[in-house]
């Protein structure tokens, strides 16, 4: 996750009486960062998330930190963000110019533990965790994971020429795979292993 804040300081009016200025800051003259009045630089704001692996709609984000958004990685199904202003004169105030950010997610990688026969027939797999498929609130819909299936050696540690290899109906928790002989006319009996890269977990 990467936040994205620009903000500007300022003193409300537009000028500065001095005595006020002093008043409110509760600072002397001598102890002003800017003299003129012009240039606020005594005040600072940042972009501050909490986040949950509960369900968003009825987590619970008591004594959860709030955490700065930099430039981070977090875990979690649900996010709160809020900003944290502060000024060390009290005269001048923060004017947020642009707010935001960016949420990528990380790959994930399955490769199955030993390899998998298919009896001869098409066979389908399902993943030991299904993958994230996106939702309509975010830029990832309908995404289904990228499925590589490699054919094994046979018994006698040789492979057979020509068999096709046809993946189809992937899904974020499972996918078919059809092996059949070089004219695609019979399905053959062979080992293969798979390798699925695709995003994150569905809690179940």
């Amino acid at each position: 996750m990467k936040g994205f804040l620009q903000a500007t300081g300022y003193y409300p009016g537009g000028g500065v009486d001095f005595s006020i200025r002093s008043q409110r800051s509760g600072l002397n003259v001598s102890q002003w960062a800017s003299f003129s009045g012009l240039i606020a630089v005594d005040g600072n704001v940042e972009l501050l998330v909490q986040t949950t692996e509960g369900d968003p709609a009825s987590a619970n984000f008591n004594n959860i930190p709030f955490l700065p958004v930099k430039k981070s990685v977090f875990k979690g199904r649900g996010f709160k963000f809020t900003l944290q202003f502060s000024v060390t004169d009290n005269s001048q105030n923060i004017a947020i110019e642009k707010l935001g950010f960016k949420m990528s997610l990380k790959s994930r990688t399955e490769i199955n533990a030993s390899p998998i026969s298919n009896s001869g027939a098409s066979k389908t797999v399902a993943f030991d965790k299904a993958f994230y498929s996106g939702s309509s609130n975010t830029d990832i819909t309908d995404h289904v994971p990228e499925v590589t299936v490699t054919i094994q050696p046979d018994s006698n540690g040789a492979l057979q020429n020509n068999e096709t290899v046809n993946v189809t109906n992937v899904k974020s928790n499972e996918f078919t795979v059809d092996i059949k002989n070089a004219d695609g006319t019979a399905y053959v009996t062979r080992n293969f292993n798979y390798s699925a890269v695709g995003f994150g977990t569905i809690s179940s």
